[in-house]
């Protein structure tokens, strides 16, 4: 009897759970689960942020170019600074080593409304080796032109191909318009890099669009 004394005693006294005034502040569930949601959420959204800034920096020597058939000559350029005109855009590749006269198509598509670009170009070049030596130079590029931090080019094959295929699409197009301001326009060049019209490529029927323009208005001189 003595033992079960000792034990009865030595059991621990019941905790009070009751709450009081200097008792620990006290959260509700509805505010927890409240918290964990907003918690959650922006996790997700800082991940989403992480992975795409990610992304946006990677440089040449990590990301490997997508393939593009041998043939090809009309490349996509993604990743274009929303602030970028053509002009802008033509001076930096310029400045990075591509010829002017190596091709002769370029389109940077424009939102009229906001007039920022869309944040893509297409280039044709003459032959197949241009467009792969402008991918090797501009995949993985930083654009400088505006002083910050950009997301880096992205260069892989457009769709249609090749000058011809391009003239076919903007025939009819309605951006040809003569509403549309030229700066929204496709451009066009012959081989000397001067820029030249619509109506002068589609005439040239095959034949050097510099022949066909040095009978309409003479030789010219280009930058």
């Amino acid at each position: 009897s003595f033992r079960k004394e000792n034990k009865a005693e030595a059991k621990p006294a019941p905790i009070d759970l009751s709450l009081n005034p200097d008792a620990p502040s006290f959260v509700p569930m509805s505010s927890m689960h409240s918290a964990v949601s907003s918690f959650r959420s922006s996790f997700q959204s800082d991940r989403s942020s992480i992975l795409s800034d990610a992304s946006s920096t990677t440089n040449s020597f990590l990301d490997v170019p997508p393939e593009i058939d041998t043939d090809a000559t009309t490349l996509m350029v993604k990743n274009v600074p929303a602030k970028y005109t053509q002009r802008m855009l033509l001076k930096e590749f310029r400045e990075q080593g591509i010829k002017a006269g190596s091709y002769d198509f370029f389109y940077l598509p424009v939102d009229f409304k906001s007039r920022a670009n869309l944040g893509y170009c297409f280039l044709n070049f003459r032959k197949p080796e241009q467009a792969q030596d402008f991918r090797a130079t501009f995949h993985g590029y930083m654009p400088t032109r505006l002083n910050k931090r950009s997301k880096v080019f992205y260069i892989c094959q457009a769709k249609v191909q090749g000058l011809p295929a391009n003239v076919e699409s903007f025939r009819s197009s309605g951006v040809m318009g003569r509403s549309v301001a030229p700066e929204y326009q496709p451009m066009f060049f012959d081989e000397r890099g001067a820029e030249v019209s619509l109506a002068v490529v589609e005439s040239t029927a095959g034949n050097s669009v510099v022949d066909v323009l040095d009978q309409l208005v003479g030789p010219r001189l280009v930058d």
